[in-house]
């Protein structure tokens, strides 16, 4: 009865907060629009405030941007028709039920190029020999599924149709009184015709951005046009959460933008930036002392960062969250951290893919901190002279001031750190619930899942040691493990036989051997059955053999339990520094 009435609309607050939660189960929100006219009502808006978010998909016959195209002029449909013929969508009569181009609260612009290259590639109705088929582009599609997206918008990048779709579908946002809550633009010189249009459309209908709570800009390659983008950083609201900067080519003018648009919020949370050259200038960092009260996460990622003095970061009493990526670590930061006289709760600290030098000042830092940390992410690639001590005196600072680690995600793991490993781990076997590891690779060619490529002696032997070593210091609250490892099946057997008093929920396998997969999948197949997983993840090399083998395990263990894509299921650190992904959100209070 109670069931009955949530879902009939009879207590709207109840079905509110369950649709709600259910924000980034896309699957399960298709399916709640099935149940009745209320669920439908709730759940449509969600499906449809990022839809650019979207993987796209190849040979779809029906596009959500054909949707859009349904509510422009005939002025704009004949502009589309011109770049691309599509008779049965764009001259349809066909009603939708809702004013989905409305909805959207989420633009951008990267994905927005991405999803009309799929459209324009895939979605034709055209009928061989009209008098539109010269006028079809002519798209250049890649085989390469590395960094797939991203090559593919660069492949078309001369292609001025895209721009002009971008265009028309901004102007179809605006024109309805859209109120954008994010707003992601990526600018370069091949598609400065866009930047012109949205800096038009923006300045003439400034509250399609008034409410913008988090900006990203990535410049690339974008020397001629700084006037234009300083007006329209200079137009945003100075109560944005969340700024996120990608810069990759040196000039004293981005410095200068990005510095003025810090300096000109009022309620700054959260700054994530990256960058091919150094930006940091002593301008930039006493700009954050503007957002003191209010920064919570700083996010560095650069090829260096040079030795200024960071003082300015004394001054940041709320921080949260640290994170640094691709970069040269400088003990500089650290020593003006260590200057803050209150407490400095951080709850997330993350180290990943950095080159450091020196370990006193990080050491003293996690002494400072270590006792808040509830999120910590170590990928160390390179240690200023091979100082093995360094890794060891850093694992040993973790024992000995972390106390509550709830996230533990740790990279290039070698022989050297199996002993401390054994340690760290079962020092938070009270509160450690996910537990990424990934072993160390010694030949960079095992990253390509080439399946011609033979194991190496070491990457196995080290994953060997880590399967036995979790065999008797597995967590007792362990929810989620996420393992990268050169796997022999009768290791990972022997650590699902000590599973039994672990209630794992979600199991992430990327096994990067050749040899005996067969078998591997076969220890998996009758773990899964005797274990009431909710998600498994499993990845191996690309090879068609294998490949059809576990498209075999994905039909018999289908009613046991949800088999998902890697990157669908893994729990990764948001720019606030929280540990988030598919129906998990852990906060940082």
């Amino acid at each position: 009865m109670a069931c009955s009435k949530i879902f009939s609309g009879d207590i709207p607050e109840v079905m509110q907060n369950i649709i709600e939660n259910l924000r980034d189960d896309i699957k399960s929100l298709y399916s709640c629009i099935l149940i009745n006219r209320n669920c439908c009502f709730l759940a449509t808006p969600l499906l449809w405030e990022d839809p650019f978010s979207v993987k796209y998909r190849n040979n779809l016959s029906h596009h959500f941007i054909d949707t859009y195209f349904s509510f422009l002029n005939e002025n704009d449909k004949n502009k589309v028709n011109k770049i691309k013929f599509h008779k049965s969508d764009i001259k349809s009569s066909y009603k939708p039920l809702f004013n989905y181009h409305a909805l959207i609260k989420t633009l951008d612009t990267f994905r927005m190029e991405l999803h009309i290259i799929c459209w324009l590639n895939t979605t034709t109705n055209n009928d061989q020999g009209t008098s539109n088929e010269k006028a079809y582009v002519q798209l250049i599609t890649l085989q390469d599924e590395s960094n797939e997206e991203f090559r593919l918008v660069k492949a078309n990048k001369r292609n001025n149709g895209i721009q002009t779709i971008c265009t028309i579908l901004f102007n179809l946002f605006v024109e309805n009184n859209v109120i954008l809550n994010k707003l992601h633009i990526t600018f370069t010189f091949y598609n400065k015709q866009l930047l012109n249009s949205i800096y038009k459309l923006i300045l003439n209908n400034p509250t399609f951005i008034s409410n913008i709570k988090e900006f990203t800009i990535h410049l690339f390659n974008y020397n001629k046009q700084f006037s234009i983008i300083k007006q329209f950083l200079s137009s945003l609201p100075s109560n944005i959460k969340h700024i996120e900067f990608f810069l990759k080519d040196e000039n004293s003018e981005e410095k200068d933008i990005i510095t003025d648009l810090i300096k000109s919020q009022s309620q700054l949370s959260s700054i994530k930036m990256r960058f091919s050259y150094n930006i940091l200038s002593h301008s930039f960092l006493d700009s954050l002392k503007n957002s003191s009260n209010t920064l919570t996460s700083l996010y560095f990622g650069s090829n260096n960062i040079s030795d200024l003095s960071y003082d300015a970061l004394s001054n940041l009493t709320q921080l949260k969250s640290l994170q640094f990526k691709d970069c040269d670590l400088n003990s500089g930061i650290f020593r003006s951290l260590l200057k803050i006289k209150t407490p400095l709760k951080i709850k997330t600290f993350a180290i990943k893919k950095i080159h450091v030098r020196e370990i006193v000042e990080i050491e003293l830092f996690l002494q400072k901190v270590g006792y808040y940390i509830k999120n910590l992410v170590l990928d160390i690639e390179y240690i200023y002279r091979n100082d093995n001590h360094f890794k060891e005196r850093l694992f040993d600072a973790i024992i000995n001031y972390c106390e509550k680690i709830q996230f533990l995600h740790l990279c290039h793991i070698d022989y050297n750190d199996i002993p401390k490993l054994s340690k760290i781990i079962p020092n938070f076997n009270n509160t450690l619930k996910f537990l990424t590891l990934e072993v160390k690779f010694f030949n960079f060619e095992h990253f390509s899942y080439n399946i011609s490529i033979n194991n190496d002696v070491d990457e196995l032997k080290i994953s060997s040691m880590i399967l036995k070593l979790l065999c008797d210091s597995l967590p007792s609250n362990l929810c989620y493990l996420d393992l990268n490892l050169v796997i022999n099946p009768d290791d990972i057997k022997l650590l699902f036989d000590n599973c039994d008093q672990i209630d794992l929920k979600r199991l992430l396998i990327r096994n990067r051997s050749s040899h005996n997969l067969d078998v591997t999948l076969n220890v998996i197949k009758d773990f899964i059955k005797n274990k009431n997983l909710d998600y498994l993840s499993y990845s191996i090399r690309n090879d068609p053999k294998f490949r059809n083998n576990l498209e075999l395990l994905f039909k018999e263990i289908q009613s046991f339990v949800k088999m998902k894509n890697y990157y669908d299921l893994a729990i990764k650190l948001d720019h606030n520094g929280m540990a988030s992904g598919f129906g998990i959100n852990l906060s940082l209070e």
